[in-house]
């Protein structure tokens, strides 16, 4: 492989890294915003600047979009549980891309 294909596919594997620990906070923020969910008096964002008053009644009981704005209910745990498995493969996604990282790093480095 030449210099600047080996630089193209460095710069693809850190963007994907990024992206991936993006993912890992983000799963990470919804499962402890989940833990922590207690019915009562809320604002919800209703697009923008706009925020609606709500109450909470259920916090056992979510609507989940699995795509296409098709949703189904799951129980709190079953969603942590989703999340956990979700941020467990990230987490080893992230470990092939840092490994593949390195050794395009000592690929390039060597053909100095």
């Amino acid at each position: 492989m030449e210099k600047s294909e080996l630089l193209e596919l460095y710069y693809s594997l850190k963007e994907e890294y990024e992206g991936v620990i993006k993912k890992i906070a983000e799963f990470e923020l919804l499962k402890e915003g989940l833990k922590e969910l207690k019915t009562g008096e809320t604002y919800i964002n209703f697009g923008g600047m706009l925020f609606l008053k709500a109450k909470i009644l259920d916090v056992n009981n979510i609507l989940v979009n699995i795509g296409n704005n098709i949703f189904i209910e799951k129980s709190r745990d079953d969603i942590i549980k989703i999340l956990e498995d979700n941020i467990k493969n990230l987490e080893n996604l992230k470990k092939d891309l840092e490994s593949q990282i390195e050794e395009i790093k000592e690929k390039i480095k060597n053909l100095k």
